[in-house]
């Protein structure tokens, strides 16, 4: 069905792992009985790389790096089609992926989607469209809309939340590869404590995060690492920064870490705090207390059936404290950064800021969360972030890392 590709074929995709057709199967499936509950004859799918390409990647096994177009039909004969933003990806998606019809979007993007509607008879009927992050209202490119607008006879439909919940139920495949992930990332982290010294600077740190990943055949995402003097630092100074710096770690520091890693690009994520050559002090024990005690109610209040407003109502401890928090305590994970978005209204998170799809949310078996209570004091003196995450079981949440789960000194 290709209209051109190129480069020559060849059997590289052999070398990589990848989901099987069942997988897939399962997948699409769930797509095309969404399509039919919406009464839609077609998904069209926008990603523009990062976190708002993981739609396309959970239907292609490819999550592309820059501008994107997946359709998918209704009508299971209608081959997928896939519209990359560079041509020298037409081969690699089409040996890489189980898309059926690859070409680029290129010279006219939203024409080229249009035509492809047009050829499988739908342009007049129902379509949904899936883009990026419903918070933020993101969608397809405003000269992309204007020519949907102009040349489609039927209606675009955003399903963005729906089909966000559909791919945030991880099926045993999935799982199996977070499972990875969460090994590679635990082994990350014990390099990262065996390495975490006097002397040793942040990038120093980054980097042996990095080198284990790659050991373990993963990659490192999220490298978030800050070190401080537990009693002299300045406001922010011990907080998650998001990138690690050339400052030298020294005894008596605390250290706070935010880090991702991932298994052929599913995630999973880990959060501790550490204090060098010393113990905690005061002021640093009785923060971790708080989080940790946050951190338990949440984890109880995960269970299936319950929803985010549970999760908010186990966010108490924290609430009624003395600190104040920076960052949202709790996310869907992954494959991709997903709802439900669960914090407070001062660090611009639900409950209390307007997000219909999370308060919505009830959870279910399969769903990956990230737990992560951070605290602060309210000069940001003082703060840390701990933190992991966990798949919803029938029973409960199970943590995915086996990393211990504590303050942890070295």
């Amino acid at each position: 069905m290709a209209r051109y590709r190129l480069g020559q074929q060849n059997d590289r995709q052999a070398y990589y792992e990848r989901f099987d057709d069942a997988e897939f199967d399962r997948r699409y499936a769930a797509v095309r009985e969404l399509l039919e509950e919406r009464d839609l004859k077609a998904l069209v799918v926008y990603g523009d790389g990062g976190f708002h390409a993981d739609t396309i990647g959970y239907l292609l096994d490819y999550r592309p790096p820059f501008a994107t177009y997946l359709l998918v039909f209704a009508d299971p004969d209608e081959p997928t089609t896939v519209l990359v933003g560079i041509s020298n990806h037409v081969q690699y998606v089409r040996e890489s992926s189980v898309a059926e019809d690859v070409d680029t979007m290129l010279p006219d993007p939203a024409g080229t989607v249009i035509d492809r509607l047009r050829e499988a008879g739908v342009d007049g009927d129902r379509i949904g469209l899936s883009t990026g992050d419903p918070r933020y209202g993101l969608s397809v490119p405003h000269d992309h809309a204007m020519q949907f607008e102009a040349n489609l006879d039927g209606e675009l439909v955003d399903v963005t939340a729906d089909v966000t919940r559909l791919i945030s139920v991880t099926g045993p495949a999935e799982r199996e590869v977070l499972g990875r992930s969460a090994t590679l990332l635990d082994e990350a982290m014990t390099a990262f404590e065996t390495a975490l010294e006097p002397g040793v600077t942040e990038r120093e740190l980054a980097g042996v995060l990095a080198d284990a990943c790659a050991k373990a055949g993963g990659a490192l995402g999220a490298t978030f690492i800050s070190s401080a003097p537990q009693e002299s630092a300045g406001p922010g100074e011990p907080l998650p920064w998001k990138q690690p710096s050339a400052r030298t770690v020294e005894e008596g520091d605390v250290v706070t870490t935010e880090i991702s890693a991932g298994f052929r690009g599913y995630k999973t994520q880990i959060h501790r705090p550490y204090v060098v050559d010393s113990e905690p002090s005061r002021e640093y024990a009785d923060a971790f207390a708080v989080a940790r005690e946050t951190y338990d109610g949440i984890l109880d209040a995960l269970q299936p059936g319950n929803t985010a407003r549970d999760v908010a109502d186990a966010m108490a401890p924290l609430e009624h404290s003395p600190y104040k928090n920076y960052d949202v305590l709790v996310h869907g994970y992954g494959s991709g950064y997903r709802h439900p978005f669960i914090g407070v209204e001062e660090s611009n998170y639900w409950p209390g800021i307007d997000d219909s799809l999370t308060e919505t949310w009830t959870f279910e078996p399969g769903q990956v969360i990230v737990v992560q209570p951070n605290v602060a004091t309210p000069d940001e003196r003082v703060g840390l972030q701990f933190g992991t995450t966990v798949v919803i079981r029938e029973d409960g949440p199970e943590n995915l890392q086996t990393y211990p789960a504590e303050f942890v000194r070295v």
